[in-house]
């Protein structure tokens, strides 16, 4: 191995498509690979009923492998990708922003974005080297009162900068008051809002939720197995401009970044797809990726294997 080449430790990596992060309005459609930097040392939380939740303790995240900056662009190379997500439980607290940095420049390099997750502790430093970041708010699930509030703070501050951002939300039932902070702080701006629920309540407190949702703000996802909510409509005519399932864009009809239908602007950006391509569809698990663990890849697979 050569000097000067960085070493990261991963517990999982993973090909999936942008939607199933989520992140809906930066490169749709587009294939990433998904890298879990996740710790035990990061902020607890309890859930076991969500997509994120893989990264909990207890699951295969605690067994660390250490790779280079190759074997992480060789996915991209091997599965077609053209993004790196940093993920897991505030994957960000284990990377120096000098190893950030370095993976960046090399991902630049070849063209290939890069984006984090973040459940609100972040470095706002380590933020800017990105290219788009999601904010995860725990409402229901954090077992740090203080988390949330970390959250919406760092929304405010990843608000001035040019990182696109989006924000999932996690509630255990369809609760506005629960949102109140994230309102605030999301209204006026077309930051896309993500909320999974848990209990659903019968349907109608979650439709009552979307709606209200909707009058507020500019573009907000329901994320529930009985009643999803994950089109994108155009705010001002309401015509269908995007068509989702669960990790997948079905369909996205634009005209030069304009509703199809009254020429409003739709905030999409990076590279844009119509479509999920059918080939990634064949290879991931339902929601729209699939996890191993590096070792898998490195012996069982083979360094420039495709997963299939």
């Amino acid at each position: 191995m050569r000097r000067g080449r960085e070493r990261y430790k991963i517990a999982m990596i993973g090909i999936g498509s942008m939607e199933s992060i989520p992140v809906y309005h930066y490169n749709p459609g587009g294939t990433v690979v998904r890298v879990a930097f996740s710790s035990i040392e990061t902020p607890a939380y309890k859930c076991d009923v969500f997509p994120i939740c893989v990264f909990g303790e207890g699951s295969r995240v605690l067994s660390f492998q250490e790779v280079d900056e190759s074997f992480i662009l060789g996915r991209l190379r091997a599965w077609s990708a053209t993004s790196i997500f940093i993920d897991g439980l505030e994957p960000l607290n284990s990377l120096s922003r000098e190893a950030l940095n370095a993976l960046r420049l090399k991902a630049k390099s070849y063209h290939y974005t890069l984006g984090a997750r973040t459940l609100g502790l972040a470095d706002i430093e380590k933020i800017k080297l990105l290219d788009y970041v999601v904010i995860d708010y725990m409402r229901d699930y954090s077992l740090e009162p203080a988390l949330p509030g970390n959250a919406i703070k760092l929304l405010y501050d990843v608000l001035d900068l040019d990182a696109w951002v989006e924000v999932s939300a996690y509630l255990k039932e369809p609760d506005i008051k629960k949102l109140h902070p994230l309102i605030v702080a999301l209204e006026g701006t077309r930051v896309p809002l993500h909320v999974f629920i848990e209990d659903h309540k019968g349907g109608g407190p979650v439709r009552d939720l979307y709606s209200t949702l909707s009058d507020k703000l500019y573009y907000v996802y329901i994320h529930n197995d009985m009643y999803p909510r994950l089109d994108t409509l155009c705010p001002n005519c309401k015509a269908p401009i995007a068509s989702r399932d669960e990790g997948v864009l079905r369909s996205l009809e634009l005209r030069e970044s304009k509703c199809w239908k009254c020429g409003y602007t739709i905030p999409f950006q990076g590279s844009i797809r119509k479509k999920t391509p059918s080939q990634l569809l064949l290879t991931v698990d339902e929601g729209g990726v699939k996890w191993y663990h590096p070792s898998q890849l490195i012996g069982g697979f083979g360094f420039w294997a495709s997963p299939t």
